[in-house]
């Protein structure tokens, strides 16, 4: 009874040190994955230099990682920039354009439509001019949340200095240390040797794939945007290719985005038949393609459930924000291999 006692104490005080260290180290979490995933991706990179370097590897591990930053790091952040910038920009114009009545007769007149649709159609009755203020709202509380993650909003938060500075911390530690920290984890980890090469497999295939997918994707949805962009009369289409592909790298929230706000402006500029055939064409066809593209891509790696694949993005950019994208699924597949193993050994011996 004493040693029973002994065991349920223990367990108890373990899993609440285990709850203090995860709390301790979270504030970490984004840098630390988002540097993990770098050094497995440009991991050939490091060891490229490394021969060349045949000395310290914090050299070849420190170069590999101002290359990521000059060559990866900051293109995207720029980029990113210009899509919050754009978008916010939009938002804004349009809101006063409203305010100032100064948009087309044709877009009023949609409204109208849409509130006797929402009248006869869901049982809800507001008037054109509600209905217009609450349009209005909605794009200056938009505007405004793009705003705050504008780039200077991105210079002044602490938040972001933060995880940069810690990424390019971890990064070259990642790369030089990597060996020996894997083969500390496997020696501490409870997993038979097979088991965790295994896992390790699995996850970094899943993070190439996912990469891999997450890149050709967006060229693909971004592609067909610009020419949805082309055939609908905007300009500098060349421009908006590249922010359609930055944001079409975002699962579903980014290609969804930039055909709504595109055919927001064709309805604006009085183009209600070029804005209905461009939301369907966005619905149909290019937010369509992810379905059939990241499973194609994806094939050679972990196989997973498109259904799983899809909740877990979802839930990992709600937790960790855009780096969920790669977070997500590969906590799914260290839960499935661990499923996997006491499906196989652990079921097996207590039977």
């Amino acid at each position: 009874m004493r040693a029973q006692t002994m065991r349920i104490g223990f367990f108890l005080l373990f899993g609440l040190l285990t709850a203090v260290f995860i709390a301790m180290l979270w504030p970490f979490a984004k840098p630390v994955f988002l540097a993990f995933t770098l050094a497995i991706l440009f991991s050939p990179l490091y060891r490229i230099l490394r021969r060349v370097w045949k000395g310290n590897p914090y050299f070849a591990a420190i170069g590999t990682a101002l290359l990521v930053g000059a060559c990866v790091v900051l293109p995207v952040s720029i980029l990113g920039a210009v899509v919050v910038t754009k978008a916010g920009g939009f938002l804004h114009s349009i809101a006063g354009q409203m305010e100032a009545k100064d948009l087309s007769e044709q877009f009023f007149q949609m409204i109208t439509t849409v509130q006797h649709w929402l009248g006869e159609w869901a049982g809800i009755f507001l008037t054109p001019a509600e209905l217009e203020q609450t349009i209005l709202e909605f794009l200056k509380k938009a505007g405004k949340g793009f705003y705050d993650f504008s780039p200077k909003m991105f210079v002044r938060t602490a938040s972001m200095v933060f995880n940069f500075i810690f990424l390019f911390f971890f990064l070259p530690v990642f790369l030089a240390e990597g060996e020996r920290l894997g083969a500390w984890l496997e020696s501490v980890t409870p997993l038979p040797p097979e088991h965790w090469k295994e896992m390790v497999r699995n996850v970094r295939r899943t993070i190439t794939s996912s990469f891999t997918a997450m890149i050709l994707i967006g060229v693909a949805q971004g592609t067909l945007l610009a020419l949805g962009f082309y055939a609908a009369g905007f300009s500098k289409v060349y421009g908006w290719w590249l922010i359609a592909v930055l944001a079409c790298m975002i699962p579903v929230v980014g290609a969804t985005s930039c055909y709504s706000i595109a055919s927001i402006a064709l309805l604006a500029m009085g183009n209600v038949k070029g804005a209905i055939l461009f939301f369907l064409f966005g619905v149909g066809i290019v937010s369509t393609i992810d379905n059939f593209l990241r499973p194609w891509i994806m094939k050679n790696g972990v196989q997973l459930h498109p259904i799983l694949l899809f909740v877990t993005m979802i839930g990992g950019i709600k937790l960790m924000g855009p780096i969920g994208v790669l977070a997500g699924p590969i906590i799914l597949v260290i839960f499935l291999s661990t499923v996997r193993i006491y499906r196989q050994d652990l079921a097996q011996t207590e039977s």
